[in-house]
């Protein structure tokens, strides 16, 4: 089941609303073989501490036993794009049910993380890998499977996928 599409949201523009229980895309094999990525997502969560943890996407080879979470019952962030390792952001100061920018770069030995253009973390601790069955509105647990309970709920604006780190100058821009 695909999201739904809303018309005038964000700034007169449209976004793509998931539900949080079957919403999201299967995407096309685009990032396995690459050696960095960047990515860009402009969001609002449903609700900051839902019940159980919402999966934003899955484009991670971690084999941590950990989901990416956007949120989790506690209002923390966890990541794996691009990565092997499994990232804990914590919990954020700005309010996940606010439209945000949502920023994470992954390359060899070093992985970031950033929110409305603030560095939220960063660690050299990073082996790239991205997923080959990539996912956007939904994250798989560690055996590969998709649940319901795993699906985010909230609004996405627009997503943006770099094959590669960019540069500081070009992440202003964006």
């Amino acid at each position: 089941a695909q999201p739904t599409y809303l018309g005038t949201t964000i700034n007169g523009c449209p976004v793509a609303q998931f539900n949080g229980t079957n919403s999201y895309f299967t995407l096309p094999n685009f990032m396995s073989s690459a050696t960095a990525g960047e990515v860009f997502v402009v969001l609002e969560a449903a609700t900051a501490q839902p019940i159980q943890p919402r999966g934003l996407w899955h484009f991670g080879n971690s084999t941590a036993s950990s989901l990416d979470v956007y949120p989790g019952t506690d209002e923390t962030i966890a990541d794996d794009f691009g990565s092997a390792n499994w990232h804990d952001l914590g919990v954020l100061s700005q309010p996940l049910t606010q439209f945000n920018v949502y920023e994470l770069s992954s390359q060899e030995t070093n992985w970031a993380a950033w929110l409305n253009g603030v560095l939220l973390y960063q660690t050299n601790n990073n082996t790239v890998g991205f997923n080959h069955s990539p996912t956007l509105g939904a994250s798989q647990d560690y055996y590969g499977q998709s649940s319901n309970n795993f699906h985010f709920a909230g609004d996405i604006a627009e997503v943006l996928v770099f094959s590669r780190a960019l540069a500081s100058e070009e992440r202003t821009t964006v």
